[in-house]
């Protein structure tokens, strides 16, 4: 436990001094700004608005941050160190997720709160965040590997965000939810749509079980993907 708290710590400050704190601060201060802009629609509509905030908006601190630690640590042959090790790929994992799932929590809340006020339920907004940013981090992880750098992997990403983000379209109402059901980010936009919306026990229950399922299954994904593209790659 102390080793990966340590590990905790040292990921901290290589996210600091990799700016992303400061990028942070400014995604903050540019989300504040836009929504005050429409205070009307954000605050009548809620129950779409703020659940389709954070699926938009965790992407960055989460999915696209983790995808640049992991590119940023390849390039300065981190990664070599790290196979040599006694550092465990679950406690890499962990230390990852954990602080970018807290890190893009704290700023999603922030700004919702900054805009709309109170008048949620805390627990299904922080759970389905927390849900959204471990699967938006695991999912970063795992499809950035096979890239040497974040040009490269730039053009793709628009691609695998725009498949992650298909349930907003069910959840404006262009599509009915059977055919979203199976996808990764409903179970968290079911949870924040019930922060605003009364939604039935057997929602809830999809949303909490589903989302657990999806961590799972995202992180043993991760830890396959951490022996081929890192343990192998830096054997070889």
């Amino acid at each position: 436990m102390s080793r990966l708290a340590n590990v905790i710590r040292w990921e901290v400050t290589l996210q600091y001094r990799y700016k992303f704190y400061a990028v942070t601060g400014f995604v903050v201060f540019f989300w504040v700004c836009v929504l005050s802009l429409f205070p009307g629609i954000s605050r009548t509509n809620s129950g779409l608005v703020v659940p389709a905030f954070f699926a938009i908006n965790l992407n960055i601190t989460t999915f696209y941050f983790i995808a640049g630690l992991v590119l940023l640590e390849r390039g300065e042959g981190i990664h070599t160190a790290l196979v040599t090790s006694p550092l465990r790929d679950f406690e890499y994992l962990i230390s990852k997720v954990v602080t970018l799932t807290l890190l893009a929590t704290l700023e999603s809340i922030a700004i919702v709160v900054v805009v709309l006020g109170g008048g949620f339920q805390w627990t299904l907004l922080l759970a389905g965040s927390f849900q959204l940013a471990v699967i938006y981090s695991l999912i970063g992880f795992i499809l950035v590997l096979p890239y040497d750098s974040i040009n490269a992997f730039l053009m793709p990403s628009v691609v695998y965000v725009t498949l992650l983000l298909l349930p907003l379209v069910e959840h404006f109402g262009g599509l009915s939810r059977v055919f979203f059901y199976l996808h990764p980010v409903e179970p968290a936009l079911v949870l924040m749509r019930g922060a605003y919306i009364s939604s039935s026990w057997g929602e809830l229950a999809y949303g909490v079980v589903g989302g657990l399922l999806w961590m799972g299954i995202c992180f043993l994904v991760a830890r396959r993907r951490f022996e081929e593209f890192l343990v192998r790659r830096v054997a070889v």
